[in-house]
Parts: C-alpha cells; sequence; structure tokens
C-alpha cells in the first residue's frame, strides 16, 4: 500500500453513519408503531361503526314495527265499529250529522286522529277532521283502490299538509256498503315518541316528483337542522332498498337509513332514522387520543435507545467511510492501516483489496466503452469525442480535417439470405480492410452501428479524394466468407471542417446526406455541397404532397411495350406510374418511389396502378386489343395479408381474365421474407396471374430460391444488357441467364435494349422478349395505339 489515509482527508465529508442508524431505528420503530396504531385504530373505527349500524339496524326495526302495531291497533278499532249494528242504520239513514257524530265518538274512544266514512264510488260521506264536503271525491283513492282488491287497506297518506298513518276496511251488510277510513296523525310529537323509544333523531319528508324537491314535515332534529335536512337529501341517492347512507347536514355526519313510508303517482313519502357519528364516536375519539399519546411517548423513548446504539456502532466505522470517499472520487493510490484484528478489520483489509480490483477493472471498461464490440473500432463515442478534438484544434489554427460516412451497399440482403452470422464475418473484413487502408496515427475509424462506419483524417479535398480512392480500391476486392464469394459496394459521403461548419452533428448530417446522395447516384463518393439539402428539402416536400396525389388524381400510366421475338408483335406491354404534379410537372419516379417504399404508402400507389391498368386492360379488349400488362410490386405488397383477395376482386370486378396481367417482383422483395413471400405468391399464382423476377441478376438470391418461386418468367436486369455488346463479361451473365431460365422452362425479357446490335445478339442468343428504348420508350395508351399504327411492330389482336 503507498500511503495511510489520514483521519480526516480532503476527500472525505462525514455524513455520520450514527444519523443514518438513528434515522433506520426510528423509521421502523416509526413504522411498526404507526402499523399497531392504524391497526388498533381501524379496529376501533369499525367496531364504532359496526355498533352504530346495529343501533340503525335495531332502531329501523322497532319503528317498523311500532308502525306495524299502531297500524294493527287502527285496524281493529276500525273494524269494531264497521261490525256495530247501531253504525251501520246510521249509514243507512245517510243523515250526516248522526253518521259525524258516530265517527267523532269512535275516535275519541280509541284514540283516532281522524275517521272518514266513504261511499262504494270512492265519495265522502262524512269526515272527523273537516277536509271534504259530502259527495266529494276520495282524498285517498289508491289506497281505496287496494282495499276492494285486498279485503282492506293501510298506508300512509298526505292530507292537509299533515302525514296520516290510514287503515281502511269494508262496512258489510253482508256486501260492502261504505269504507271506513281510521287514523292517526304523525306529527312532531309522534316523531319524538319514535325518539324516545329508538334513540334515533326521526324525521318524515315528503318528495314532491314534479319538482324533485324534498320537504320537511316533522323531524326531532333542532330547527336549524332540519331546515337543512331536504337539501341534504337531495345529495344523496335515496333509493327504495333501506341501504345505510351518509348524510351531512350542515357541518354535521349522519349515518342515516332511509325507509320509503308511501310511493304515490305524484309523492313519495320517507322515514329518515339517523344518528350523529360526532357524538357517536366521542368515546372512540377519547381513546384514540389516549393510543396516540401512548404511541409518542414509546417512540421517544425508542428514540433514545437508537442513540446511543448508534454511538457504539459508528465511531470504529469512521476510518473506512474515508476510505469509500477516495474510491468515489476515483483515488486509488491511498490506504488505509488495519489497526484492528476483529471483522471491522477484515473489512478494512477488503475495502484495500477492493480499491486496487476496481482500479484494475475501471480501465478495462473504459476501454470497452469507446470500442465496439464486434470490430473493435472505436464506436461512437469514442469518434464524437475525437471529431470534438479535431474541432477545437481547427479553432487554434489546426490542420483542416475532412468527416466521411461509409455504408455499405444491400448490406441488409447479405444478412437476409446469407445469415446474421455471415453479416457479422463481412462487417469485421470491412473493418480490418479500412485499418489496414489508413494507418496514420491520427486518423480515425469508427463504427457507428449496423453497417455505417465513420472516418476522420486530417486532409484537404485533394487529399481526402486519394485516400478515398484507395478505401474504394480496397474494398473493392472480393470477400471470401465460409466458401462464400461476396462482393460489396459502398457508399462514401464526405464534408470538410472548417468549410462546412464547426458543430458535430451539422458534420456528420451533411455527410449523412452525401452518403445517400453517393448511394442514390450510384456514385462511390459524394462531396457535401448546399444543394443536397435543399435537394432533401425537395424530398421532403414532395413527400407531403404524394398523399394528396392520388385523390387529387395526378398519377397517370404509361405503357412500354416488350417485342416478342417470336411473332413481332407487341403482346406484352409494362404499365409505369407517373406523377404529373400542377406545379414541379412530371415528377421522376426515383423521386418518389423510394419514399413511398419507407414509409408504406406505395401499397396506395401499387392499388391505384392495378386498378387503373384492369380499367384500362378493359378498355383495350372493347376495340379488339389485348396486351399482356406487367405490373411492379413493392416488397410491402407481398406481405399484406388480403393482398392476393383484394387483387381476385379487382380482376373480377373489371370481367379480365388474370392470364392478361404479370406481376413483376424483385429478388430483393423475396429475400426480405422468403417464407412469407413464397405463401403470397403462390396464392397469387393459384388466382391465375403470371409472375415475373424483376432485375434478375442484381440480388444476392441462390439458385435454391429460384427454383421454389411460383414464376414463369425472368427479366434481366439493364445493367448487364447495356454494354454485353462491348463488355464480355456482360455477354456472358445474360446468356448464362437467357439458358437458365430456358431450362427451367421461364420466359425470358431483356430490358435495356438500346441499340440494333444489342438487338441482333438477344436475337442470336434466343432471348424471348426485348424491352427498351430501341423499340419505344413509355407512351401513354392514346400514344401507344398510335405508334402501333406506324411502327413495324404492331400489337396484339384478340383472335
Amino acid at each position: 500500500m503507498d500511503k495511510d489515509i489520514p483521519t480526516r482527508g480532503k476527500y472525505f465529508r462525514p455524513r455520520r453513519l450514527q444519523t443514518n442508524i438513528i434515522f433506520a431505528f426510528a423509521a421502523l420503530l416509526f413504522a411498526v408503531l404507526l402499523a399497531v396504531l392504524f391497526s388498533i385504530n381501524n379496529i376501533l373505527t369499525n367496531s364504532a361503526n359496526n355498533e352504530i349500524q346495529k343501533n340503525l339496524a335495531t332502531g329501523n326495526h322497532l319503528f317498523n314495527f311500532l308502525n306495524e302495531e299502531y297500524s294493527r291497533k287502527l285496524t281493529e278499532s276500525a273494524s269494531v265499529l264497521a261490525s256495530d249494528f247501531a253504525f251501520r242504520e246510521a249509514i243507512a239513514t245517510t243523515e250526516h250529522g248522526t253518521i259525524l257524530s258516530v265517527l267523532n265518538n269512535h275516535g275519541a274512544r280509541f284514540k283516532a286522529s281522524a275517521m272518514f266514512l266513504v261511499n262504494t264510488e270512492h265519495h265522502m260521506i262524512a269526515d272527523t277532521i273537516g277536509l271534504t264536503h259530502p259527495n266529494e271525491s276520495s282524498p285517498f283513492p289508491e289506497l281505496l283502490v287496494t282495499a276492494e282488491h285486498e279485503g282492506q287497506a293501510t298506508g300512509i297518506v298526505l292530507l292537509n299538509e299533515h302525514l296520516y298513518q290510514v287503515v281502511i276496511v269494508p262496512v258489510l251488510a253482508p256486501t260492502p256498503i261504505a269504507w271506513l277510513a281510521s287514523g292517526f296523525i304523525i306529527d312532531q310529537e309522534y316523531a319524538r315518541n319514535l325518539q324516545s323509544l329508538t334513540g334515533l333523531d326521526v324525521s318524515f319528508l315528503i318528495h314532491q316528483q314534479a319538482t324533485g324537491q324534498w320537504r320537511r314535515l316533522a323531524s326531532t332534529l333542532s330547527l336549524e337542522q332540519s331546515e337543512k335536512l331536504p337539501s341534504a337529501l337531495s345529495d344523496v341517492i335515496v333509493d327504495t332498498k333501506d341501504n345505510v347512507v351518509k348524510l351531512q347536514v350542515g357541518e354535521e355526519d349522519y349515518l342515516a337509513r332511509i325507509p320509503t313510508l308511501a310511493s304515490h303517482t305524484d309523492n313519495r313519502i320517507v322515514a329518515v332514522l339517523q344518528v350523529s357519528l360526532p357524538k357517536a364516536l366521542v368515546s372512540l375519539r377519547k381513546l384514540q387520543k389516549l393510543l396516540l399519546i401512548l404511541t409518542i411517548f414509546s417512540f421517544l423513548a425508542a428514540l433514545m435507545a437508537s442513540i446511543l446504539v448508534a454511538r457504539n456502532i459508528t465511531t470504529p466505522l469512521r476510518k473506512l467511510g474515508e476510505l469509500a470517499q477516495r474510491i468515489e472520487h476515483g483515488d486509488y493510490s491511498q490506504s488505509i492501516v488495519p489497526d484492528r484484528h476483529d471483522e471491522i478489520g477484515q473489512l478494512f483489509s477488503a475495502f484495500n483489496h477492493m480499491s486496487s480490483g476496481i482500479a484494475e477493472r475501471e480501465l478495462k471498461i473504459k476501454d470497452l466503452a469507446n470500442r465496439d464490440a464486434l470490430t473493435g473500432l472505436p464506436n461512437r463515442v469514442l469518434f464524437y469525442d475525437r471529431l470534438g478534438q479535431s474541432i477545437k484544434g481547427i479553432k487554434r489554427n489546426g490542420p483542416a480535417v475532412a468527416v466521411m460516412i461509409m455504408d455499405l451497399d444491400r448490406f441488409k440482403e447479405v444478412n437476409d439470405s446469407l445469415g446474421h452470422h455471415i453479416g457479422d464475418l463481412l462487417l469485421q473484413e470491412v473493418a480490418r480492410r479500412l485499418q489496414a487502408t489508413l494507418k496514420r496515427e491520427y486518423d480515425t475509424v469508427a463504427r457507428l452501428g449496423g453497417d455505417e462506419f465513420a472516418i476522420l483524417i486530417a486532409a484537404d479535398e485533394e487529399g481526402t479524394q486519394i485516400v478515398v480512392n484507395n478505401l474504394l480500391k480496397a474494398l473493392e476486392q472480393p470477400i471470401l466468407l465460409e466458401d462464400q464469394e461476396i462482393i460489396i459496394n459502398v457508399s462514401i459521403g464526405i464534408t470538410f471542417c472548417p468549410r462546412h461548419g464547426h458543430e458535430i452533428n451539422t458534420l456528420l448530417r451533411q455527410a449523412d446526406l452525401a452518403m445517400y446522395a453517393a448511394k442514390r447516384n450510384n456514385e462511390g463518393f459524394v462531396i457535401f455541397d448546399a444543394n443536397l439539402e435543399q435537394h432533401k428539402l425537395h424530398h421532403l416536400s414532395l413527400m407531403a404532397e404524394l398523399r394528396q396525389a392520388i385523390a387529387k388524381d395526378e398519377f397517370t400510366l404509361y405503357y412500354q411495350p416488350k417485342l416478342e421475338l417470336a411473332t413481332g408483335t407487341i403482346s406484352h406491354i409494362e404499365a409505369l406510374v407517373r406523377w404529373i404534379h400542377p406545379e414541379r410537372g412530371l415528377v421522376p419516379p426515383d423521386d418518389f418511389i423510394p419514399f413511398s417504399e419507407h414509409t408504406g404508402f406505395i401499397k396506395f400507389i401499387t392499388l391505384w396502378v392495378l386498378e387503373h391498368a384492369l380499367r384500362q386492360q378493359k378498355t383495350w379488349q372493347e376495340i379488339g386489343v389485348a396486351p399482356t400488362i406487367s405490373i411492379n410490386l413493392s416488397a410491402r405488397d407481398l406481405y399484406i395479408k388480403k393482398f392476393p383477395t383484394l387483387l381476385a376482386d379487382l380482376i373480377t370486378s373489371y370481367g379480365v381474365s388474370p392470364q392478361k396481367l404479370i406481376l413483376e417482383i424483385t429478388e430483393s422483395s423475396i429475400m426480405a421474407d422468403p417464407q412469407s413471400a413464397l405463401g403470397t405468391l403462390h396464392e397469387l399464382k393459384d388466382i391465375g396471374l403470371r409472375l415475373s423476377v424483376d432485375d434478375f441478376g442484381t440480388g444476392y438470391s441462390s439458385l435454391s430460391y429460384l427454383k421454389k418461386l411460383p414464376v414463369s418468367e425472368l427479366k434481366i436486369d439493364k445493367s448487364f444488357v447495356f454494354n454485353m455488346v462491348n463488355d464480355r463479361d456482360d455477354a456472358i451473365i445474360v446468356q448464362s441467364t437467357i439458358d437458365l431460365g430456358h431450362n427451367m422452362g421461364l420466359t425470358v425479357v431483356a430490358e435495356g435494349v438500346e441499340n440494333l446490335s444489342t438487338w441482333t445478339m438477344l436475337e442470336a442468343l434466343n432471348c424471348d422478349f426485348l424491352q427498351g428504348y430501341y423499340i419505344s420508350r413509355p407512351l401513354s395508351a392514346k400514344d401507344l395505339l398510335l405508334w402501333s399504327e406506324t411502327s413495324p411492330w404492331k400489337l396484339h389482336k384478340i383472335p
């Protein structure tokens, strides 16, 4: 060990362990006491609530019992009078005074608040409270209807702004000659009697259906509280299930049961049996305060004990904290002398060993954090750092630097067709060749991710072009990986600092734009200029307008003839989409098709092309012309599950034979997901459609995949046809492809025929169809018919 750690070093900022221990003990104790307090409080609260609800239930049962008892007594007294012979004789006399006297005498004897006599037609004969006049309609028609059906009835009704419990019994002689109603008033006195028996506050209210308002009729609450009760009921849902509800009357909370006493067409009468929660919970609140005081005293006592324990533990650990502080600040050179021979001393020794181990591993981690695991090259983080350092150097009059972004063309096809293992080996070999070419100490080659590399060199434009040409030369050599020869192409974008800027992200974005320009133009490298940014903005603008192009019918179809050498006629044509922009004019397909592929909008363009091509085919059939139309499919089209069904429906709707349609697919679109693509292709063939492999020879697909494809045609890519007259290798490739296609029973089409020499050579090689500007450039449907009339090759006619 180098040195002993002083008791107080410059790195040490004491955070007392003693405080942490005290806090831990206190927190644990507080949590336990809080849990106990919470549990006991819950038990007490639940017990109190249960007791309150039990009292409510008991009071409710007693309330119901008393109502039933009052009703029974009324029924008995009314039945006695109804069966009295003298009473029946008095009714027979129809003498109103006599009847009223009998009703008053009987009501006084049985302490009834009101007596009523109603004839069988529900008209009043007499009543003891002067509510109605003789022959007026009964004030309780619903109860009378019930009595007629059930023999008698009881209920609560509102009469003269007072509640009455009324029973109705028939006066028989021997059939009903009248109805006798007896009732007692439900008022403040009645409510107070119920309160004294049940121990609950009792209120009676009526709910007017028309206005939706509650009105108090009687209540044992204070005048102030009773006046607020209707408003409190409006804030809760009062159902007919007699559940316990919580009411807030003014500032006081109540638990209540609200039984419905009567429900009529225009109103509803309820009783509110309630108990004040603050009053009911007085004893609970006292107990809770006592529990809280005991909890506080327990917490303070335990806190004092934890302080004593913490002081005894933290003193021998302070030196260990100093060492940890030094390690935290990256100082691994110091150590601590273990002056104890117990567990603490062993911990000191372990910390010393840990410090030296961390120092070694940190160096390794820093290296790994700045290196790409697959290639061993600097990664994005290290490249950004070195580029930043170079920019700082330039600002101090250092040399200019070139920033390059390099991307492998069609690397995804290598991964998809040959496997990710081969792809990884390819990246490692590319990295090796780049390092072998860039040998200067200050040159940096980094892998940013995927198949994207970044290069940083100190050079002007002339020197950079020399370096780039050397890189391209090194990478164009074939690469042999596990008996598989691969030829790769790369695209490099270049930007210079300080010429193009001093900001890291700006330089990388410019290099990225230049790289995509190189890829788009099939050039090895492109140096950034401001026009590339304008080109990017132009494409972004086009993408926004592309979504409106179909709706505004800005697309049109052109048709390029294919000459059938065996017959000398134009039996096949290829449909090519063109975008006629209202402001930009003709937009080249290369300006919008790749972006449509990338965004997925291509599927809408494909459907537009299919529908318009089928419509044109039907039009031609009507005039006796029947060329077979080829249509290009995108890779995305093959992965639309319902695409075959959708296409079949389109063909049926236009009445066109599926044999008159050829769908062209590229090797790359098949290789992205061979199994899924094969499934879709077989479905298309089952419909009766013919399939063609477009741009054959430009992908990485193998013949094992080709023989599985349900295709009937191969199209040789124009890159092989253009120079086949002067390039022996291209001629061999074309001849081999024609022989291969014929041996597999396929028709072969050569595209890119630009002159008679190429025509003659392809004819000698027995190619089936020719396509190119030598025959005709793409034409509109109208111009195609005019061209056919004057050209030596006529459109195929329907026999």
